[in-house]
């Protein structure tokens, strides 16, 4: 197989055969009801002498408003959404035929513009979620006893890097995996960016930013980017003319730190002739005029083709990996739709409500951690939670510390780090004596140190955890490290993170007694500050190992 030789081509067969698909997703999608008395012919006249003029140019706007009801004009109040996505990844491997693995996603979900900015940007939203079939489940999710997502209500923000959600529900946390779906569906808070940003007209094209980039990619942080948006055509819909189709084309390249997406996108942008107004432009300093409709709808339907092309991590670029996404979407407007309460002021981010619960996939345990950390098994007992930042924060709990012992421990840290070069600052130990703790011994040991071959100026803080559960008699060992000048913060939320592990082994009277720990028991240092890949996956995703 020659990855190297998808093309466009490629991303053409598979997406432009489905734009015109409807009803296929679960959900029969209404025109769009308008409250507006009828406009007066004349002005009809003009919208139809527009429409047929090749000249004419388009300004395509959505308009948003958070009042209940029947809205005005082409205003949008509420949606009802469905999507089915695709996901699948190729991996070349050393030898023999390349690894493949393949998942379906389909979710019906509805939301409303929650706060709105003067320039009508959507920047929160209230979002509920009715129904996801995921097929195949990933390990250790029991999608017919905890349906994920089921009912699930929240807040969703614009973030720096995102999406920033928190659970409306008292008591209800969200899991990594609710997490991974919530905040890469197709979103009010997102559409306006795939529109464009000034008038056009049927064959024109204009370049897309870094934010649509985004949008469309889904994963990744996005390095650069070529993508050019095109209107096709604009003329009514066959079985109701009074509205108004307009058919956009994406097409290009966005290159992240996973690799470098080639993108083919349609969707279609619809509007009624009642929120559509005809307007001359005037031949102003030797630039043409002519008529321009100024319209107000929404992207109702989108389907898109994703295929990122990348190496496979330590080959050295002798092998690729594909991975590819095929996404159809539809939003409705009107219908019978329960609305959606809006909070009388908008939520701030607690513990309870926006910290993320991470269950492992063999059970053995749960985690709550801040949305910052993204987890990803490090080794077969190992969960490292890492910050996607250039110099990554990170925490690690490795499931299996039997025989370790918490005195002494810090000797064996010392001789590792003294042999490696390491320079060692500061370094404490001692057991934990904070209720937080429960009924579990934890100790402690405190280390600033700078690594020997690092080029960083600033100093690490590593943080070392013996946890022994009165569960089972384990012992659970964790490591943290920052590069942060403020550690102390960073410690405590650390801290704040371990309280909250809960085994699933049945509880036992005592705690276990300590012993004597085997030789190299002890964990690795902290090494030099290094970029790390993200470790999320869409989805959940798991590409198939070489």
């Amino acid at each position: 197989m020659d990855l190297g030789k998808l093309t466009l081509v490629r991303l053409t067969l598979t997406c432009l055969s489905t734009i015109m698909m409807a009803g296929g997703l679960g959900i029969d999608f209404d025109q769009r009801a308008q409250a507006l008395a009828q406009a007066p012919q004349a002005e009809v006249d003009k919208i139809d002498e527009a429409l047929k003029d090749v000249s004419t140019k388009y300004r395509l706007r959505e308009i948003y408003t958070t009042k209940e009801g029947e809205t005005v004009g082409g205003e949008i109040n509420q949606t009802r959404n469905a999507f089915r996505e695709t996901l699948t990844m190729t991996v070349d491997a050393p030898k023999g035929s390349p690894l493949k693995s393949e998942r379906m996603r389909q979710l019906i979900y509805s939301e409303r513009p929650a706060a709105i900015s003067t320039s009508n940007r959507v920047d929160a939203v209230v979002r509920r979620f009715e129904t996801l079939r995921f097929e195949p489940a990933p390990q250790g999710l029991n999608v017919a006893k905890n349906p994920p997502l089921d009912g699930l209500v929240i807040w969703a923000m614009r973030g720096q890097s995102g999406e920033q959600i928190m659970s409306l529900q008292e008591g209800r946390s969200i899991t990594d995996f609710e997490y991974q779906v919530a905040t890469t569906v197709p979103t009010l808070l997102n559409f306006s960016e795939l529109l464009p940003q000034t008038p056009v007209r049927v064959g024109d094209t204009w370049p897309l930013n870094r934010v649509a980039a985004r949008v469309l990619v889904g994963r990744g942080q996005v390095k650069a980017i070529s993508l050019n948006g095109s209107l096709k055509k604009v003329k009514p819909q066959e079985n109701a003319p009074e509205q108004i189709e307009a058919l956009i084309e994406v097409t290009g390249q966005v290159a992240t730190d996973l690799g470098t997406s080639t993108l083919n996108l349609q969707y279609l942008f619809t509007f009624s002739k009642k929120a559509a107004a005809q307007e001359n432009i005037p031949a102003i300093a030797g630039k043409v005029g002519g008529k321009m409709l100024s319209t107000e709808g929404g992207i109702n339907k989108l389907s898109m083709a994703q295929v990122e092309l990348s190496d496979v991590p330590g080959s050295d670029g002798r092998l690729k990996q594909v991975f590819e996404r095929k996404l159809v979407y539809e939003r409705q407007f009107s219908g019978k739709q329960t609305p959606l309460a809006i909070p009388a002021t908008a939520p701030t981010p607690t513990k309870a409500n926006s910290w993320l619960v991470f269950e492992d996939p063999s059970n053995r345990f749960k985690i709550k951690h801040p949305p910052v950390f993204k987890p990803q098994m490090d080794e077969e007992n190992s969960i490292l939670f890492a910050t996607a930042s250039d110099i990554p924060d990170f925490i690690r709990i490795d499931l299996d510390g039997a025989g370790v012992k918490p005195e002494g421990f810090r000797k064996e840290l010392e001789a590792e780090w003294k042999a490696e070069g390491t320079q060692i600052f500061a370094l404490t130990e001692g057991f934990l004596n904070d209720k937080a703790w429960a009924n579990r011994r934890v100790y402690r040991i405190e280390a600033a140190l700078k690594v020997a071959d690092s080029s960083a100026t600033q100093r690490g803080h590593f943080d070392a955890y013996v946890m022994q559960f009165p569960q089972g008699n384990q012992t659970y060992i964790a490591e943290s490290t920052t590069w942060q000048e403020r550690s102390d913060e960073f410690r405590n939320m650390v801290e704040e993170v371990l309280q909250t592990i809960e085994l699933s082994t049945p509880t036992a009277s005592a705690a276990p007694a300590a012993t004597k720990p085997p030789a190299g028991s002890a964990p690795n240092p902290p090494t030099a500050p290094k970029p790390l890949a993200s470790p999320a996956t869409p989805a959940g995703l798991e590409p198939p190992k070489p």
